[in-house]
């Protein structure tokens, strides 16, 4: 996961909710409010298409996508095809990481990687009801 490495840098992250999501609507925007959070999304199942002005990401599963604080998007939820579900990761980021749309950090996402992310978005995970100890997962799974 060099990727997150490089795109973290030396920012201190303080992560604050963990969630698995299964999406069974069409949609979820963020187009008239900012996305309140910073966020890195495991993309488990199906596909999601990011819709930020006129661009379009398409996530498929294995994805890891980042999801900036601030920036207005609308995710689009391809539940014809399937189950459409993801782990999402929300932290806060004292600086360095002013971006406008979501952008994914890689493809095809490690089975450690899916280990980690499911460790942290289980909520019977009793060990992760101290800060110390969900900062510490968070910043294990950005250095597996």
């Amino acid at each position: 996961m060099q990727e997150w490495k490089n795109f973290l840098g030396n920012a201190h992250l303080t992560p604050n909710k963990f969630i698995r999501q299964c999406w069974q609507r069409d949609s979820f925007s963020y187009l008239d409010t900012p996305r309140p959070d910073y966020g890195l999304m495991l993309l488990r199942s199906g596909a999601i298409d990011f819709i930020y002005g006129k661009q379009k990401l398409c996530a498929t599963a294995g994805d890891v996508i980042f999801l900036p604080k601030g920036c207005f998007y609308k995710a689009v939820f391809h539940t014809a095809r399937g189950d459409v579900e993801n782990d999402l990761i929300n932290f806060e980021a004292e600086s360095g990481m002013d971006f406008e749309a979501p952008m994914r950090l890689f493809s095809s996402a490690s089975a450690e990687c899916a280990t980690r992310f499911a460790q942290l978005t289980d909520a019977k995970q009793a060990v992760y009801a101290s800060m110390p100890a969900c900062k510490s997962a968070l910043y294990a799974l950005i250095a597996a």
